[in-house]
């Protein structure tokens, strides 16, 4: 037993933890997960050892202290937070410059928080509490620097809101095979979930449009912007070519036709 994942147990990431799927990992033959995401999202550990990803009914189901056990016996070190008790803000660019920038200014707007990053990258994820009042789901914002090609399903840079119905990778091993760190050494358990500052759908959307400005003066190029916030006031009705509603370029609305279910 590793304690992986029963270190959690008793804190307030306990119902909201999931077992990661390692990289290298041998996928269920039924699997149709992309080896590459190995490393990056929650799975199950069938008893032959084969993996398979999560199913959607199981993103609801709270963790309990006996899963949390088992999951110490699973062979993987990756933890998985569920988003919506928590947010994360996920910053998405090997832009050093501009990462850091990203990152101090979640700080400044949404309060300090842990950070974690890796080796050799200057990618990196803040994570706060989510207010109870509204639901943040996942938003983001995707472009690319000048003299760059474009790939709306392969961004080179990306920044994310992490909600409900999202999963954070927290602890690790990365696919590259770098292990996840936070920054100064301060994990979860040394932060404690109740001293991460809470954030409110207003604030993650005031950050994300600051965010939009800082990336503009540092000559990106938004190429796709995906932000709900309250202050849209969700449940009243936008007429019909609200700009906050129209597609900035053809890549973005072929991308949003694609998404649509068949």
């Amino acid at each position: 037993m590793t304690g992986t994942f029963s270190k959690y147990i008793g804190t307030p990431f306990e119902p909201d933890l999931r077992p990661g799927i390692p990289p290298g990992a041998k996928l269920s033959p039924h699997s149709q997960i992309d080896p590459n995401k190995c490393g990056k999202i929650p799975g199950i550990r069938h008893a032959d050892g084969h993996w398979i990803g999560l199913y959607k009914e199981a993103q609801d189901i709270a963790a309990t202290p006996d899963a949390l056990g088992d999951w110490d016996r699973w062979e993987t070190e990756n933890v998985v937070l569920r988003g919506g008790n928590f947010i994360g803000i996920d910053i998405d660019t090997e832009d050093a410059v501009l990462a850091e920038e990203l990152c101090r200014l979640a700080e400044r707007q949404l309060g300090a928080a842990p950070v974690r990053g890796r080796p050799g990258s200057c990618r990196c994820l803040l994570i706060y509490q989510g207010a109870a009042a509204a639901a943040i789901r996942k938003q983001n914002i995707i472009w690319r620097m000048p003299g760059e090609s474009f790939d709306i399903l392969k961004p080179r840079h990306m920044l994310e809101a992490l909600g409900a119905g999202c999963n954070m990778m927290v602890e690790g091993i990365h696919p590259s095979g770098a292990r996840y760190e936070y920054r100064d050494h301060r994990d979860l358990l040394a932060w404690g979930a109740e001293k991460l500052p809470r954030v409110a759908l207003e604030q993650i959307a005031d950050f994300l449009d600051a965010a939009t400005d800082l990336i503009l003066a540092h000559q990106g190029e938004i190429r796709s912007r995906a932000l709900l916030g309250s202050r849209y006031e969700a449940n009243r009705r936008r007429p019909i070519g609200d700009p906050e509603h129209l597609a900035p370029n053809l890549e973005a609305a072929i991308a949003a036709l694609d998404a649509i279910p068949c």
